[in-house]
């Protein structure tokens, strides 16, 4: 479950997805473009799905949260009958009913590297650039998804 493709973070989300899938032939990759991205849509989108997929990723937390409570709502079994994933790490991803795997990013290091980036604009050092730093998220596996070895 995604939001809109205009959306930088969404769209780069999406593609890394993309690319997971394409590892794994048996897995197929559809897709929900989420008009919201609250608890309360991802809620409501458990509640209108036809058919169950195996697993669901969410480009955030709070999608993640909603989706498993409509779904558990429905009587559906985390993860045994269908697995969520979200992304962020937010303090919800711990707090909901059945915790929450999710994709953590290194706040601290976007922070330093933020503000870093920011001193150099503006005090415009002679040897300033403008670059890209590249972070590699963290996956914390909780009780929303079976372990590798079960599914």
């Amino acid at each position: 479950m995604n939001g809109e493709r205009g959306i930088r973070q969404c769209a780069d989300r999406h593609q890394g997805a993309r690319q997971a899938v394409r590892s794994r032939r048996e897995a197929r990759l559809g897709q929900v473009v989420a008009e919201e991205m609250t608890v309360g849509y991802g809620t409501e989108i458990a509640r209108r799905l036809d058919e169950l997929p195996d697993g669901i990723f969410c480009t955030n937390d709070f999608l993640a949260a909603g989706l498993c409570r409509g779904l558990s709502e429905r009587g559906v079994r985390i993860p045994e009958e269908v697995q969520v994933v979200g992304y962020g790490d937010l303090d919800i991803a711990s707090f909901v009913g059945t915790t929450l795997t999710t994709v953590r990013q290194p706040v601290e290091g976007l922070g330093r590297a933020a503000v870093e980036m920011l001193l150099d604009e503006v005090e415009a050092r002679a040897e300033h650039a403008h670059e890209t730093r590249v972070f590699a998220p963290d996956l914390v596996v909780r009780d929303s998804t079976r372990p590798p070895s079960a599914a």
